[in-house]
C-alpha cells in the first residue's frame, strides 16, 4: 500500500472489510469489491469494473467510488483536502464528505483485496431516531463550505440545493 501512494500521493487506499456477526462474533468473509453507500448512509459493496476480474490478480488493486472506514492515505494529501471532519453528526457521514473532497482535489479511491479488516458490524444506525435536524443542518448550512475545505475551488450553494457552479 505505502508504494502505491508513494506512486501517486493523490490515491486514498482502504482494505476489504470482513463483517463479524454482533450476536456470535462468527467471521463471515465478503469477497474483494468497492465500496458504495446507499441513501440511508448504510456500507453496501459494488463490483470492481470486469477487466479487474479478468486481471485475475487479488494482489491488484480496485477501483472505488467510496470509503466505508479505514483508509491508508498520504498525511499531506489528507490535510490538504481536510481530514475527518468531526463536525458530521451522521454516523457514515464523514466517509460520504471525505469521498466527495477526494474526487473534488483530484485524487482516487481504490481498495486493496490483499487487506483484509475483520469489523464488528452495528445491528443499528448509532443517533437518534429523528434525522430531520442533522440532515438539514448538513443539506442547508453548506456543511463543506462552513468547515472551510473549499478554499482551493469556489462552489455556489443555495440553501436545500444541490452546488450550481463549480470554478477550479
Amino acid at each position: 500500500m505505502f508504494a502505491r501512494i508513494k506512486k501517486d500521493r493523490t490515491v486514498i487506499l482502504t482494505a476489504v472489510f470482513d463483517k463479524v456477526n454482533y450476536d456470535d462474533m462468527k467471521l463471515m468473509p465478503y469477497i474483494p469489491a468497492a465500496d458504495a453507500f446507499d441513501w440511508a448512509l448504510w456500507c453496501m459493496y459494488e463490483s470492481f469494473r470486469p477487466e479487474w476480474y479478468a486481471l485475475k490478480n487479488d494482489s491488484l488493486p480496485g477501483k472505488s467510488s467510496a470509503i466505508t472506514g479505514i483508509v491508508v492515505a498520504d498525511r499531506k494529501f489528507f490535510g490538504d483536502i481536510g481530514s475527518l471532519d468531526g463536525g458530521m453528526k451522521i454516523y457514515g457521514g464523514e466517509n460520504v464528505e471525505l469521498c466527495i473532497r477526494v474526487w473534488l482535489y483530484g485524487g482516487s479511491i481504490e481498495v486493496f483485496p490483499c487487506s483484509k479488516i475483520a469489523h464488528i458490524e452495528r445491528a443499528s444506525k448509532p443517533y437518534l431516531p429523528d434525522l430531520s435536524g442533522m440532515m438539514k443542518r448538513n443539506a442547508e448550512g453548506g456543511r463543506g463550505v462552513e468547515c472551510g475545505w473549499m478554499h482551493i475551488r469556489t462552489m455556489s450553494i443555495l440553501p436545500g440545493t444541490f452546488p450550481l457552479k463549480i470554478m477550479g
